[in-house]
């Protein structure tokens, strides 16, 4: 909310300069009426050429200052000093032109702060006491925040971590398709994920000798996949994800780390990249976007004797087998 204003507003040109900045930046907003206590939306967005909302500055999402001073650049209006931000949340005072700054999920740009709900503190990542990595005996992964007060949620399943899954949450999925004409449709498969309270080191260690279980779900319409499937247990790593969570606070950034447990750190010869997510995201039967899910089964469904097209050769497909590798519980 603007601070009380002048009434000759229309012939102010008011400032606004970033102190971490030497150069004075500015606002002209000259001509744009906007009676006390009224709202303007001002665009940091160093692009005055797009119109007289618009700053010839930038602001940092790691926080700095910005004063607000009358036409002679020294009277100071209004000023905040503002800490690390978060993407597409806003922060605010509340009430309207009080002394109170809060976070909101639910930004109101151009209108009151006053009926939305804020939050006092935006909580920083934790940390983990190791980095992800190769390693050739088990490690004890510890994990702190710097922030008092926080309950800390973990994950071995590269699913979000949250409070709203300490009883673990399903999806269904399927690994066999009516490949063919007349060709049955498969049984409905389920697997879990699943978040938990952190309450004391981590033990890591290898969990290659575990069953395998991303590497047997199925990835294409096969009405057989086991051709591809491993038959034998694959290398294995671990992804422990991380996330501090407080009452009145705005949850945390996630931290991810992928753990490798072998009596051959340098098994391979080559940059290894980790990519991790939740499982359902990729195998899920209605939302999946590595499975042929529910969109093959309606295909078939419509049209009983339509015959798939390029279908992937299976020699293609048993590499999977070979170089298979994958992260798990």
């Amino acid at each position: 909310m603007l601070p009380p204003l002048p009434s000759t507003w229309p012939d102010i040109i008011y400032q606004m300069m970033p102190l971490i900045q030497k150069n004075i930046k500015f606002l002209r907003a000259q001509a744009l009426p906007r009676s006390a206590g009224g709202f303007l939306v001002i665009w940091a967005s160093e692009a005055i050429n797009r119109g007289p909302l618009h700053t010839n500055f930038k602001l940092s999402a790691n926080g700095e200052q910005v004063i607000i001073t009358s036409p002679d650049g020294i009277t100071t209006v209004n000023s905040v000093t503002f800490g690390s931000q978060k993407t597409d949340v806003s922060y605010g005072r509340k009430p309207d032109g009080s002394n109170d700054w809060l976070y909101f999920v639910n930004p109101t740009a151009g209108s009151s702060n006053n009926a939305v709900a804020g939050l006092a503190e935006l909580l920083k990542a934790p940390s983990f006491s190791q980095p992800g990595g190769f390693y050739a005996q088990n490690i004890n992964l510890s994990i702190s925040s710097q922030d008092q007060g926080t309950m800390i949620y973990y994950t071995l399943d590269g699913s979000e971590p949250t409070p709203d899954n300490l009883t673990a949450k399903t999806f269904t999925y399927k690994n066999q398709y009516p490949e063919g004409p007349n060709q049955g449709f498969g049984p409905l498969l389920s697997a879990s994920y699943q978040s938990y309270v952190y309450t004391g080191p981590l033990t890591i260690s290898d969990q290659s000798s575990s069953s395998n279980k991303l590497s047997v779900k199925s990835s294409t319409a096969n009405y057989d996949p086991n051709f591809y499937f491993p038959t034998s247990p694959v290398f294995k790593g671990t992804v422990v994800k991380a996330k501090a969570y407080k009452a009145n606070a705005l949850p945390s950034e996630t931290i991810t780390q992928t753990f490798f447990i072998t009596p051959n750190p340098n098994r391979y010869s080559i940059p290894v990249v980790s990519v991790s997510l939740e499982e359902k995201h990729l195998f899920d039967y209605n939302q999946g976007i590595y499975t042929a899910g529910v969109n093959f089964d309606n295909k078939r469904i419509e049209d009983p004797n339509f015959l798939r097209q390029n279908s992937v050769p299976k020699e293609i497909l048993r590499t999977r087998e070979r170089l298979g590798s994958e992260t798990v519980t």
